[in-house]
């Protein structure tokens, strides 16, 4: 989806209301985007940001907020009207010690950490481990999602990776860091191959004992 007359900026900027601003993607999911121009994100007032929330409140039960990066006035905006935080990471010292900021801006305004997703995982000896990064930072890692090239395919085809292949790896690991985050159980499909799901627990064991192996 890359066209939205109306969008959060819109709303901030008093140019439009959260209804005309939210579109439904064909998987179902209602989309507030944000606009692509420096023009528009220039007028915004993010004052407003906690009463778009509160309006988004009667259209949906569970709002997902992809915030900013870093720790720039978007970024803690976003921390301040959610109820949980979710934080996505690399698995190198970089990203970990970013983390360990959040965690304490996190700390500081009361907000509750889900717990972190590893992102662009590579299963190499370079990379931090699942366990090394709890370790790190005191706060457990809710999933690994791995580098893949369905994600080039995903973005070309403009289809998200669980509607592309519902069964495929990636989207099993989405599915189950969502279950998570909903509290609801999960198990992976009967339609995966043996050979897929053997793969599939090898990458697990590797990610949770790749640090006792880099330690012999």
């Amino acid at each position: 989806m890359y066209y939205f007359p109306f969008t959060l900026d819109s709303v901030l900027s008093g140019k439009g209301n959260v209804e005309k601003a939210i579109y439904r993607h064909m998987s179902g999911l209602k989309i507030l985007p944000v606009s692509l121009s420096l023009e528009d994100v220039s007028k915004i007032r993010l004052k407003r940001f906690e009463d778009v929330i509160d309006e988004l409140k009667g259209f949906t039960k569970l709002i997902l907020i992809d915030s900013a990066p870093g720790f720039g006035r978007e970024a803690l905006t976003a921390m301040k009207v959610c109820d949980e935080f979710l934080i996505v990471a690399n698995p190198d010292f970089t990203s970990i010690t970013d983390v360990k900021k959040v965690l304490k801006i996190s700390s500081e305004l009361g907000v509750k950490v889900l717990g972190i997703v590893l992102n662009r995982v590579r299963f190499n000896p370079f990379e931090l481990s699942k366990r090394e990064v709890e370790i790190e930072t005191n706060c457990r890692v809710l999933g690994i999602i791995p580098e893949n090239d369905i994600f080039k395919k995903s973005l070309f085809l403009r289809t998200p990776v669980v509607s592309l292949d519902p069964n495929n790896e990636i989207s099993i690991r989405f599915k189950e860091i969502a279950s998570k985050i909903l509290g609801i159980s999960y198990s992976p499909p009967l339609t995966l191959s043996f050979f897929d799901r053997i793969k599939y627990s090898l990458k697990n064991f590797v990610s949770s004992s790749l640090s006792l192996i880099k330690r012999v």
